[in-house]
């Protein structure tokens, strides 16, 4: 399936009405593409409240999830969120082929209130992922949004629980990873048994990922076997597809 690029840019255009409505009523949920979504609170980052309540907040990873997804998939969603994309894909491959994981605290109530809403039963799993199982040191800002593993994601620092990729590799059997980490992808992608993947979704954080990791990051995809899917990626977030026996990767 290919994905129009002008397609995928009106779809990210709401009417700002519906914006300064939701503003005015102040909601305490919204609903996108008929997912209801629990609101963070009022210091979630502007442009995050802003898109939430334009109802197009992660439109771009639910649309190339979409194009990636195939029913009966196993999913293995690396940062999960408020849960948008996991439902995405619950509706594709069934609630009882996810495994999420989501370190932050916060983050994961809202993701476990959000999944309950829309009445999704998947694996959630309030934990960090990283090279080795243990304990990770975890940066917990006060907008939810932004906390992850780099000192910059947030002020307050926990030690979260952490999974080693490898061993919940071996566990889950996943045909498809979604991984959005935050910045850690740099050391968590060279410990994923790729070559068991049909499928990856990855946002690639260069903001926190240099360009070198990045670069080896994409080596490291390709090598496996997954060829980028440049039709279906969006600025960031990257897929990539193994193509069917005799294709070149694309539908």
């Amino acid at each position: 399936m290919t994905v129009n690029y002008h397609h995928r840019q009106k779809a990210l255009r709401a009417p700002q009405l519906l914006a300064a409505w939701r503003a005015i009523s102040a909601p305490k949920r919204v609903v996108q593409d008929g997912i209801t979504l629990n609101l963070p609170g009022s210091d979630t980052d502007r442009r995050i409240r802003s898109q939430m309540l334009r109802g197009v907040y992660e439109t771009p990873k639910r649309m190339v999830a979409e194009a990636l997804l195939q029913p009966g998939d196993r999913v293995l969603e690396l940062g999960a969120g408020l849960g948008l994309v996991t439902i995405t894909a619950a509706r594709i491959v069934g609630a009882g082929n996810i495994v999420s994981y989501e370190a932050a605290p916060d983050t994961f109530a809202l993701l476990a209130a959000n999944l309950q809403a829309n009445h999704f039963n998947v694996d959630l799993r309030n934990r960090a992922i990283g090279t080795q199982d243990g304990t990770l040191t975890f940066h917990v800002n006060s907008d939810i949004i932004s906390s992850g593993a780099d000192a910059t994601r947030g002020s307050r620092a926990i030690e979260a629980p952490a999974d080693a990729a490898a061993r919940i590799f071996a566990e889950v059997r996943p045909d498809v990873l979604i991984m959005d980490i935050e910045g850690a992808e740099a050391e968590v992608v060279p410990t994923c048994p790729l070559g068991m993947l049909r499928a990856v979704m990855i946002q690639v954080h260069t903001d926190l990922v240099s360009d070198v990791a990045a670069s080896a990051i994409m080596k490291q995809m390709i090598d496996a076997g997954l060829m980028f899917q440049i039709d279906l990626s969006f600025g960031n977030i990257w897929a990539f597809r193994r193509p069917a026996p005799g294709g070149h990767g694309h539908d």
